[in-house]
């Protein structure tokens, strides 16, 4: 990447809430259940040399599978974990979403909110290619000498496969111009962690061979917790008495939302609010 001068006529400014929105990281733990297994696995794989052999490249790696599963959440419990506290900082969460407000192209925009989540803002009014690799510069000043884990998440298929094989490609050595990588300081041992609902679209960042698909749960417990948590957050026990035939209503709802914690979670919504309404009618 070729060097920026400090005059690059890009100033750091404080966070806006227009921007920082896209970068919240925290979640509830004890909201969160059954991804222990899941949280074992990104470790493994994050310990997993890269492939020039010397470990000092940025390991990236994706995680995968459809809407509600719990791709964000497993990667917001895992910057929390106390392992990976210890091992890694700065720990950014990034939305990828294409509702880009902060500006028109989807590069620029990204590359702000990851300088937003790492507490710094960006003011530029320095059009196309320069803001660009003026912002790659910012990010890898940023970065540097620091073993870092960054979570890009929901990311989406690039309009064209030169798009996807060019600015986003994180695996690729191979110099192509001003790309998303050149903003990832090497020799630190740094991560970055990608989650999509297409394959094609994290495995184009990643490859192949670094993904992690994420399959429905098939633990009714893990998925009850979820459900009940919502049906009983009001914290009025009086109100809520589990079923009397408590584990075949867990196995039918396991069936019911076909193992996808959102959908659990969805359920035990609608039937705190059939309660909340059945309880005015009654009163």
């Amino acid at each position: 990447m070729n060097a920026t001068p400090p005059d690059s006529e890009i100033h750091l400014t404080q966070p806006g809430t227009k921007i920082s929105r896209w970068v919240t990281e925290t979640v509830d733990e004890s909201t969160i259940h059954g991804v222990e297994n899941e949280l074992l696995v990104l470790r493994k794989m994050l310990e997993k040399p890269e492939d020039d052999g010397g470990g000092n490249g940025v390991r990236a790696i994706g995680v995968t599978g459809v809407r509600g599963i719990g791709k964000s959440t497993v990667c917001r419990a895992f910057l929390q974990n106390p392992e990976v506290k210890s091992k890694f900082l700065p720990r950014i969460w990034v939305s990828m979403s294409r509702i880009f407000s902060e500006d028109r192209d989807p590069k620029i925009a990204v590359l702000k909110r990851i300088l937003i989540s790492l507490g710094v803002g960006i003011d530029t009014n320095v059009p196309g290619e320069q803001t660009l690799r003026r912002l790659l510069y910012a990010l890898r000043l940023q970065l540097r000498g620091k073993r870092y884990l960054v979570v890009l998440d929901d990311v989406q298929e690039s309009e064209t496969e030169e798009e996807q094989n060019g600015f986003w490609d994180l695996k690729s050595s191979q110099k192509t111009g001003e790309n998303l990588r050149d903003g990832f300081p090497r020799g630190k041992g740094g991560a970055i962690i990608v989650t999509s609902r297409s394959e094609k679209a994290a495995k184009g960042m990643v490859g192949e061979g670094n993904l992690r698909r994420l399959v429905p749960q098939k633990d009714p417990e893990s998925l009850w917790k979820i459900f009940w948590q919502e049906v009983a957050k009001d914290g009025d026990s009086s109100r809520h008495r589990h079923p009397s035939n408590l584990k075949e209503t867990k196995v039918e709802l396991m069936k019911n939302c076909g193992g996808l914690p959102l959908a659990a979670k969805m359920m035990g919504q609608i039937k705190f609010i059939q309660q909340d309404s059945n309880n005015l009618n009654t009163s």
